[in-house]
C-alpha cells in the first residue's frame, strides 16, 4: 500500500513539474506557498523565487481591483471555481497576460490551500 501512495505521489508531482501551465498554492492571506516550474518560461521567476511572496502583488495595478474582488468571492464561495485575466509581472518588468482559474480548498484538510492555474492569454505587453 504504501508503494502505492509513493508511486502516486510521484505521478502528481511528474504531472505538476512538467506541466506548461503554471500552479500555485496559496494560503488564507494570499501568499504563495507552492509555485511549480512552469513560472520559469512564463514570468522568468524560479518557484523559490515566489514562495512566500503575496500573489496579488504581482498582478498590474489596474488589474489589481478586479483579482482582488475575485478573491473576496472565493473565499465566500468555497469550493466554486473562480476565472479571471490579469496582467502579471515578470522578472524582467513586463507584463504578461494569463487566464487563470482558481478554487478555494483552504476547507479540504487534504489540501489547505487556495489552488490556482494559469496559461498565458492571448498577448503579453
Amino acid at each position: 500500500m504504501l508503494s502505492l501512495v509513493a508511486n502516486s505521489e510521484a505521478r502528481l508531482r511528474a504531472l505538476l513539474e512538467n506541466s506548461p501551465d503554471l500552479v500555485l498554492l496559496l494560503d488564507g492571506a494570499g501568499q504563495i506557498v507552492y509555485c511549480n516550474a512552469a513560472s520559469e518560461p512564463l514570468l522568468a521567476y524560479k518557484p523559490e523565487e515566489l514562495i512566500g511572496n503575496c500573489a496579488v502583488e504581482l498582478i498590474h495595478a489596474e488589474d489589481r481591483p478586479a483579482v482582488q474582488d475575485l478573491c473576496k468571492r472565493l473565499i465566500r464561495e468555497a469550493g466554486e471555481p473562480i476565472t479571471a485575466r490579469a496582467r502579471v509581472q515578470r522578472k524582467d518588468s513586463t507584463w504578461r497576460l494569463l487566464e487563470g482559474k482558481a478554487r478555494n480548498l483552504l476547507h479540504s484538510s487534504d489540501v489547505e490551500a487556495v489552488v490556482v492555474n494559469c496559461r498565458p492569454g492571448i498577448r503579453s505587453y
